[in-house]
């Protein structure tokens, strides 16, 4: 992984933005959904991210079937990221697509 990064908001407009990162972790004081669009920027082609909730509340991703925009393909139409669950994704050249997700044990 190139770098760790941090992320936190309560606000369900702000983007998710990794820059070069491969791993960040998002965190929230309460649960939320994201409504931004992109959700999470573009990268670069095969890059890949892994989004890591390391706080106290679940922080809901969207499809782009649910949220037209988004930048996500996901399995489901959405996700809550929970405590110490995390997501991921890899940039085909125009979405981040799931690649899986793991539930905190």
């Amino acid at each position: 992984l190139k770098q760790i990064d941090e992320w936190q908001s309560n606000l369900a407009g702000d983007q998710i933005n990794p820059g070069r990162k491969s791993l960040v972790f998002i965190a929230a004081g309460s649960p939320f959904t994201l409504t931004s669009t992109p959700t999470v920027p573009d990268g670069t082609t095969g890059a890949l991210l892994v989004l890591l909730n390391v706080g106290g509340s679940a922080i809901t991703v969207q499809d782009q079937g649910t949220l037209a925009g988004s930048n996500l393909r996901l399995a489901t139409a959405t996700y809550a990221i929970d405590t110490r669950d995390s997501l991921f994704l890899i940039f085909d050249g125009a979405d981040w697509i799931e690649l899986g997700r793991a539930a905190a044990l």
